[in-house]
């Protein structure tokens, strides 16, 4: 979860200065429900990189 605080401050960060609606990160780590509900409360989408090198 601390990690997914640390990932809200900079999509915050990109999302205030680029004035985007939602930000989406790719991580080949896993990420836990909790934090990813949290972070798409944020309007960060979490998604796989695996699911995009297939």
């Amino acid at each position: 979860m601390k990690d997914g605080h640390i990932i809200r401050e900079q999509g915050k960060i990109v999302i205030d200065t680029v004035g985007a609606k939602a930000v989406c990160f790719g991580t080949t780590a896993s990420v836990c429900s909790k934090t990813k509900l949290f972070l798409e409360e944020s309007n960060i989408a979490v998604f796989s990189l695996d699911q995009i090198q297939k």
